[in-house]
């Protein structure tokens, strides 16, 4: 419900902010995921030149993991490391995928809302 000429949709007595101050929230959410991204894939980075530069950790490397052109360049790296490293990189891989998944969803469902029921 909202009340005549204002844009803001009020749930419950509780007026919601504006889809202008939504999409902000998303950018900042997409903002976070990019730096914790570019951190995560610095991070895995190092510690698979740190692998490869050991000889006894590199011979437990998969150094047959090529990425496609269209492929996760992210997910290639992580599978070339040798474990543990490996197992715990996957798990962050799949956080960020999933991040960015819900923050997507969330984002397309607010956003569509507001474009069918405030416009």
């Amino acid at each position: 419900m909202s009340a005549p000429g204002d844009t803001t949709p009020v749930v419950l007595g509780v007026t919601l902010p504006s889809a202008a101050t939504w999409m902000t929230i998303f950018l900042g959410l997409y903002a976070i995921y990019v730096i914790i991204a570019i951190g995560s894939h610095i991070y895995w980075r190092a510690v698979a030149n740190e692998q490869f530069a050991d000889p006894s950790r590199r011979e437990h490397m998969n150094l047959g993991v090529t990425a496609g052109p269209l492929s996760n360049q992210y997910k290639a790296m992580v599978e070339r490391l040798a474990e543990p490293a490996r197992g715990t990189a996957r798990r962050w891989h799949t956080w960020l995928l999933g991040y960015f998944l819900v923050v997507t969803a969330a984002a397309a469902v607010i956003l569509s809302l507001y474009a069918a029921f405030v416009v």
